[in-house]
């Protein structure tokens, strides 16, 4: 057997990029999931181009923060917030669900059938917590809210396919807007004022005795003017400062006592406006909560952009979240602050009221032990004008919290009513035409993709060479197709022999040139065909490969190894009771079991023989090598038909006495995994392999031909009967 250099083992190449070539011959191969998806975008498309087209109706408000507090008197009224937030405020609310749902209401949208789109409706009522849900979906869909940058407008639109509809419910939710928003105002005076009502009733009742008790007096005593200016009438000043001074302590009394009763019963969200109804000093509690309220607001926008932009556990994220908790505790205890505040002017008021009452009181005493009844009628007096002071500034207070609470909804102004729309908005049915099939063409090379990285067969000679880190030295067409096109073809497996002008036969010469420069200057003599597993065509390879150099006129012995399963005497129509096996257990000469394969004089095969109990023994043998030097010595070439590369280790003994090793690799049938396991398995023993060959290639294939198959085609008027 020549001597032989064996190749440097070396791992498997890592896998490259695709190139641009690459990525479009795999959009090539799977180009039929591209073209089924992309008509399937394009119907969908055109469906969706006969839907009835949508019109949007537009109709714009106008938010003016801070106009009601330039007609406020009160220090309170100019602490304002940002603007900003505030709009923001007004955009959230223009979208809530009690707005919705009472547009819905007032246009009974849930028996609409241009607001479902849908001609089959039966009778609905908002009353079903299920069409209540679904209806405020609905709306929250087909309406939205936006805000131009740095503008106080804010643009209502709505869109449904039909345009009347489209703007009764812009413009009906811009008039329950503005009257909602007045309502809502207006009843948190109410709700402040309440309290105030039932303390008016009972002074008026008491005002109502005082004036009984001095007119029965006036009418005792005879007397017809009731001028306390007169020095007759004229009380001791500290009664007169002391009466004053009670009347004015039960005044701030009563306003801390409403302010505790109503912040107590009321929303926190709402303190700040409620406290500013009932101020009593030049400043309010309100403005750090607003304060709080505007850096709550801030926070949480931040909060909410960093969230979307960077995901929950970015550093900033938590910092701006932890933020957010900060300010919603400062928020809370500034509530909290402002209630215990007005506990506490509430008390301090109660006190003020009790101390100055029994100082009053014990005037009172002092003035009715030393005078007569004319005494007693001044002091009836007096208690009569208190309460009436009493009486009149309470109702001033209650009628400007009123006023304040209209100019309250004085800053919303409508700008535009929604019109209806004449012109249907996009998607045009040319967009949605070409949007589906545009669609379906980037989802077709989505999945064709995919399909790529999940299918493990091998397709291509780069995804064969990634696989071993071989080199390629010939592609085999598809051997079923020259069954199919030769009738002789179907009388041998040889199709060289019988089909010499096939491609088959054409792709086998140049295995064979490749072979015999792998190794320039001293071609290999002993060559060995493997795979990584079985079924990828080695046989079939082995036999026609003898076969092609057998035609060139050397003397050629092909054996088949494989001492397992072999098939290659059922294959040539000849005997298997004596071959290999026989020979290594020297119960017969390698004269004695090589045959003569008919129709090939220089072709000449050693079967498997007799199955051995331990195949792997006898592959393994110092036998084993001593038959192919023999061989090698009495032919020019010794093919072996060896057994697949994993799980044998025959493959590994044989391919060690071989001058080169063929890899065999076919086409959408080989494991990218077993093929690179073999090839590494291989290399790692020192074997001689030199390349892989690609089997099995249909003819159609971009990797076989280049467009060139009609060359080994026959002209018309030489056509054989071997056709390529």
């Amino acid at each position: 057997m020549a001597n032989r250099t064996a190749i440097d083992s070396q791992d498997v190449e890592a896998p490259k990029e695709l190139t641009l070539n690459e990525l479009l011959e795999v959009l090539l191969r799977n180009r039929k999931i591209i073209l089924v998806v992309a008509v399937f975008g394009l119907l969908l498309g055109v469906l969706l181009s006969f839907r009835a087209r949508k019109f949007t109706a537009t109709g714009e408000i106008r938010i003016q923060p801070g106009t009601a507090s330039m007609y406020r008197t009160s220090a309170t009224s100019l602490v304002t917030g940002d603007n900003a937030d505030k709009i923001a405020s007004e955009a959230t609310i223009l979208q809530s669900r009690t707005l919705y749902l009472q547009v819905a209401k007032e246009l009974d949208l849930v028996n609409n059938s241009d607001f479902w789109e849908s001609s089959h409706l039966r009778h609905r009522s908002l009353d079903d917590p299920l069409v209540r849900e679904r209806t405020y979906r609905r709306m929250k869909s087909m309406v939205s809210v936006t805000r131009a940058p740095r503008e106080e407008i804010l643009s209502i639109a709505c869109t449904t396919t039909s345009p009347p509809l489209s703007a009764k419910i812009v413009n009906t939710l811009i008039n329950d807007y503005v009257a909602y928003l007045f309502q809502m105002r207006y009843g948190a005076t109410q709700r402040a004022s309440g309290w105030l009502i039932g303390q008016l009733s009972d002074l008026k009742v008491q005002i109502e005795k005082d004036q009984t008790s001095i007119i029965d007096l006036q009418a005792k005593l005879g007397v017809l003017s009731s001028d306390e200016k007169s020095p007759n009438f004229l009380f001791d000043q500290s009664l007169s400062s002391i009466d004053k001074a009670s009347s004015e302590a039960t005044i701030d009394r009563i306003v801390a006592e409403a302010k505790l009763r109503f912040l107590q019963d009321s929303d926190p969200n709402l303190i700040e406006g409620e406290v500013n109804l009932l101020s009593q000093g030049p400043s309010s509690p309100a403005g750090l909560l607003q304060t709080l309220r505007d850096s709550q607001a801030k926070a949480a926008a931040d909060y909410s952009r960093l969230l979307a932009q960077t995901g929950p556990n970015f550093p900033e994220v938590k910092q701006a979240r932890a933020q957010l908790d900060e300010i919603n505790k400062q928020v809370k205890a500034e509530e909290t602050r402002i209630i215990n505040q007005a506990k506490l002017s509430y008390q301090a008021a109660s006190a003020n009221e009790d101390m100055t009452s029994k100082e009053l009181q014990q005037k009172k005493v002092q003035a009715f032990q030393s005078r007569d009844e004319m005494v007693r009628y001044m002091i009836l007096l007096h208690d009569y004008d208190a309460h009436r002071t009493l009486y009149e500034g309470l109702v001033a207070r209650l009628r400007e919290a009123g006023i304040t609470s209209g100019m309250e909804a004085g800053e919303i102004d409508i700008v535009d009513l929604a019109d209806l729309p004449a012109i249907p908005g996009p998607p045009s049915p040319l967009m949605l035409i070409g949007g589906g099939l545009i669609a379906g063409f980037v989802l077709g090379c989505i999945f064709a993709f995919l399909f790529e990285v999940l299918d493990t067969q091998i397709k291509t000679v780069e995804q064969a060479e990634r696989a071993t880190g071989l080199t390629q030295l010939g592609l085999l067409p598809h051997f079923l197709a020259t069954l199919n096109a030769s009738p002789e073809a179907r009388v041998s497996p040889l199709l060289v022999d019988v089909a010499p002008k096939s491609r088959y036969a054409e792709s086998l010469q140049t295995l064979r040139t490749n072979l015999m420069m792998s190794r320039p200057g001293d071609p290999p003599r002993v060559i060995m065909l493997t795979s990584a597993v079985p079924g990828e065509g080695k046989s079939t390879t082995s036999m026609n490969l003898a076969a092609t150099l057998a035609r060139h006129g050397s003397k050629v012995l092909l054996i088949d190894c494989d001492l397992r399963r072999g098939t290659l005497a059922a294959r040539l129509g000849l005997s298997s009771k004596v071959g290999l096996s026989n020979v290594l257990t020297n119960s017969a000469t390698l004269d004695q079991a090589v045959q003569s394969v008919p129709g090939n004089p220089h072709l000449f095969f050693l079967a498997d023989g007799l199955r051995p109990p331990d195949p792997a023994v006898l592959m393994s043998s110092t036998e084993l090598g001593d038959v192919l030097r023999a061989a090698s010595q009495r032919y020019d070439f010794v093919v072996l038909d060896s057994t697949p590369g994993l799980g044998l280790s025959d493959a590994l003994n044989t391919g060690q006495l071989a001058d080169a090793v063929l890899l065999v690799v076919r086409q959408r049938h080989s494991n990218r995994k077993a093929v690179t396991e073999a090839a590494k398995a291989f290399k790692s023993a020192n074997l001689p392999i030199v390349g892989f060959t690609l089997n099995d290639v249909s003819s159609g294939s971009a990797q076989y031909g280049y467009g060139y198959g009609s060359y080994y085609e026959e002209p018309e008027d030489k056509q054989s009967t071997v056709k390529a």
